[in-house]
């Protein structure tokens, strides 16, 4: 593990390529991910026997953490060059899994500013017991929480973490866009009931577990310092997750070099991957051991 700060780990002309930005990759990336979302669509709510109808709709509720996995990368400005184009996308990506845009951009940057410090507005802590664990895993505390924070902010109240009059615009603009997006998912609902409920709603119930599968890693169990290399946790996954998390995974990675592009991150990886103290193969992996410890320190504390 090294104390060296991660772009000294490299050379001039390495940087300058991680760095290096296309439009046209996202692009692709997002026509795949919509053609995957429309043919599982298509599945859930088509004549077929009811395993493999739940089996889409699971597959769909998948597919809805690479959704917030691309507003990550939007609140970064890194999908597109373009700055109203990338928020434009960062609209589109965020509304279907409740989220106000800017709202969530200003609390991740500041998340990044104070990563695992005082002033990270990132829940920390850890579980006390198997029980807590299990209560923690909906993740409805992020939606609830955001949706509360949007309407404060049509009432003028808006968290520490939003400081300047043109960001509070933007939230306020962002809420709007929400609000037209409930209304219409909302129409469409009434319209069509069960093919919303299979193609939307139920696979957005399946996202809030799933945020929490693939969140969890990140931080927990990290030690609570300013250093990179200690206070992120990178997951290996696998090649068909990691396209759908738009590389992610790799998040100890984007936490030392947070303006390389997703596409970018697995040779970050390959340079100073090996840097990182936290380290695992797969999300399953890591709640599997962390299962494990919270039902020994349960069977200890109560023997």
């Amino acid at each position: 593990m090294s104390r060296t700060a991660p772009q000294d780990l490299m050379d001039k002309e390495t940087r300058i390529v991680l760095h290096q930005r296309s439009d046209w990759r996202p692009i692709l990336h997002t026509i795949v991910i919509l053609s995957g979302y429309a043919a599982l669509s298509a599945v859930a709510t088509g004549p077929f026997p009811t395993e493999v109808r739940s089996l889409a709709t699971l597959c769909l509720g998948i597919l809805f953490v690479g959704w917030f996995s691309a507003v990550h990368e939007c609140v970064h400005g890194l999908f597109l060059r373009n700055r109203i184009a990338n928020h434009a996308f960062g609209l589109f990506w965020a509304c279907p899994t409740l989220l106000n845009f800017s709202l969530y951009k200003y609390y991740h940057l500041e998340h990044h500013r104070h990563t695992a410090v005082d002033g990270d507005p990132e829940p920390r802590g850890e579980y006390k017991s198997f029980a807590q664990y299990l209560l923690a895993l909906p993740t409805i505390w992020l939606p609830v929480r955001f949706l509360a924070l949007a309407v404060d902010a049509v009432r003028g109240r808006f968290p520490a973490y939003v400081r300047r009059p043109e960001h509070r615009r933007a939230i306020l603009f962002d809420d709007i866009i929400l609000a037209v997006w409930l209304i219409l998912v909302s129409a469409a609902t009434m319209v069509a009931p069960e093919p919303m409920l299979w193609a939307y709603w139920v696979p957005l119930a399946i996202y809030f577990p799933m945020l929490t599968i693939t969140g969890l890693p990140e931080h927990y169990g990290c030690e609570s310092t300013s250093e990179v290399w200690r206070n992120t946790r990178s997951t290996k996954s696998n090649l068909i997750f990691r396209f759908i998390y738009w590389n992610n995974n790799y998040h100890a990675e984007h936490h030392a070099l947070p303006q390389v592009p997703y596409y970018n991150l697995p040779r970050v990886h390959a340079i100073i991957g090996g840097q990182f103290k936290h380290q695992v193969q797969s999300f399953a992996g890591f709640h599997l051991r962390l299962v494990r410890k919270l039902l020994r320190t349960s069977s200890e504390s109560t023997s």
